[in-house]
């Protein structure tokens, strides 16, 4: 049986690894990290003041992209050394840091709140410029 001072231990060896390999990444890995935890959260909690039923299957998939957007970018950072130095890796992950900071703001929309002027200008041009106008954003 686990005693709780062992169990103590394992939580901070745990954190202290967590930290280390924080640490460790490219602030673009970082922010896509934070960027994926974000729209999860505005997803949700737009949903729920939209009253939009949530569901699993859609959720599902969700996540299932992400972990996709995710394995892209290792992929990306896999092939570095192969593509001449060119650093695909933060590359891919500024790409999907963008689509994540979109659909953020589409969640701040869907729960109604009001989204400033010169950022929804912007966000139509972009999303014009780089094809997100037909985007299949369901549960992505």
């Amino acid at each position: 049986m686990i005693r709780l001072e062992d169990l103590g231990y394992l939580v901070r060896l745990v954190a202290v690894a967590a930290g280390l390999l924080w640490a460790q990444l490219h602030p673009l890995y970082q922010l896509l990290l934070v960027l994926i935890a974000m729209d999860i959260a505005t997803g949700i909690t737009g949903s729920l003041i939209a009253g939009v039923k949530i569901s699993s299957d859609l959720s599902f998939k969700g996540i299932l992209k992400k972990v996709m957007k995710l394995l892209s970018v290792g992929l990306g950072s896999f092939l570095e050394p192969y593509a001449g130095g060119i650093p695909l890796g933060p590359a891919l992950a500024g790409y999907w840091c963008a689509d994540e900071l979109i659909s953020i703001v589409e969640n701040y929309g869907k729960a109604k709140l009001p989204i400033p002027k010169p950022l929804r200008v912007f966000l139509s041009k972009f999303m014009a410029e780089y094809g997100y106008g037909d985007r299949d954003d369901q549960g992505g």
